[in-house]
């Protein structure tokens, strides 16, 4: 068996989660639980952790949750500039991130520490010459008040490699650069609840045809439907199937389902060697295909060292990611239950695996 990118999970000052543990992760996670304890939340995590706080995936995030519409907007010299100082601050616990409070988000495995990765805002002092602006920092709050004007950066760092900071603000005319190397970031793809967005899914087409997974492709969907040709991209953004008894077809002909169904396998080839995310998992998908779907996930996540996470709401999800991780050899599955402490103080996970989720399924204990 391949090694896991993860193999447990800890989060820290992130969203909901004051200190979130998870003890235990498999090549194949379905996270469940009541609303608001965090499920998509961790996704979210897992997005910032692969791409090492990249301002692009910050900015996705912020705007799909419409948070980005509290990013500030002021005028200077004419250019409009926007502060993302406040949107940003909505990934921190308790949704505050003022001066003076310096906790960084932290997200990784519990061990080794040397992979633990840390987002945080800093301030920077701003000294004004004839000829030149200088920054000096990162401050602490006892010399913030040595400096009139404060200038908020990102920073971000993982393990005990130097942390780089990039600014907070950005011309509303000059797009946000990508302030992560390609290098470090952990390869990783989203699938949200309502699907890949149109404009995502052409370069993870041409990325498939690229590695030759179109193959692979084809057997996924054949499997749904068994007369299928081939597949191909038209239009642009447009995938078609050939039957063996019709012209070339859009895919949403077929189906909400296969349309989701396709969605997620090209999103898993593209995800080797990192992370496939995929949020309310079940979402178009007919509970008598969820087996076949988890079958080709596992299957295809084993050949490609993928590490998936999934949310679910529905106990059909629940039985059949049971039933094709019982089918499966390697015990590389993890359920992951996220519930409130009974003394409140937070949120907490409990793991089970292959043997205990069958015990769960068996019994119809609740675990959403």
């Amino acid at each position: 068996m391949s090694e896991l990118r993860l193999n447990s999970l800890e989060i820290k000052n992130f969203r909901c989660f004051e200190h979130l543990v998870i003890e235990k992760l498999g090549r194949v996670n379905l996270i469940v639980g009541k609303n608001s304890v965090g499920k998509s939340s961790v996704l979210e995590g897992l997005q910032i952790y692969a791409s090492r706080g990249d301002a692009y995936n910050l900015a996705d995030i912020l705007k799909y949750r419409r948070e980005m519409d509290y990013a500030d907007l002021t005028e200077n010299n004419d250019r409009y500039r926007i502060n993302l100082t406040h949107a940003i601050s909505f990934l921190f616990h308790k949704r505050t991130h003022e001066i003076g409070d310096i906790t960084p988000i932290s997200i990784g495995p519990t061990i080794p520490q040397g992979q633990i990765f840390k987002l945080n805002i800093m301030w920077y002092g701003e000294i004004r010459t004839d000829d030149e602006l200088r920054l000096v920092g990162p401050l602490t709050p006892d010399t913030y008040d040595q400096f009139s004007s404060l200038i908020p950066r990102i920073t971000a760092q993982i393990g005990d490699q130097q942390p780089r900071s990039f600014p907070a603000t950005y011309s509303r005319t000059v797009s946000l650069r990508s302030t992560s190397k390609e290098g470090e970031k952990i390869p990783s793809c989203y699938v949200p609840v309502n699907g890949l967005a149109r404009d995502s899914i052409t370069p993870l087409w041409d990325r498939a045809i690229i590695q030759q997974d179109k193959p692979l492709l084809k057997h996924i969907i054949s499997a749904l439907i068994p007369d299928i040709v081939d597949i191909n991209l038209l239009n642009n953004t447009i995938i078609a199937i050939d039957t063996i008894n019709t012209p070339p077809l859009p895919i949403q002909t077929f189906g909400e389902g296969l349309m989701r169904a396709f969605g997620i396998s090209l999103a898993l080839v593209n995800s080797r060697q990192g992370f496939l995310l995929i949020d309310e998992f079940e979402t178009g998908l007919h509970h008598t295909i969820q087996t076949d779907v988890w079958r080709f996930i596992f299957s295809i996540a084993k050949s490609l060292n993928v590490q998936v996470f999934a949310t679910t709401h529905s106990w059909d999800c629940v039985e059949a990611f049971e039933k094709a991780a019982a089918e499966d050899q390697n015990e590389e599955a993890m359920l992951i239950r996220l519930q409130q402490k009974r003394d409140g103080s937070g949120i907490e996970a409990e793991t089970y695996n292959e043997r205990a989720l069958e015990i769960v399924t068996r019994q119809g204990l609740e675990v959403r």
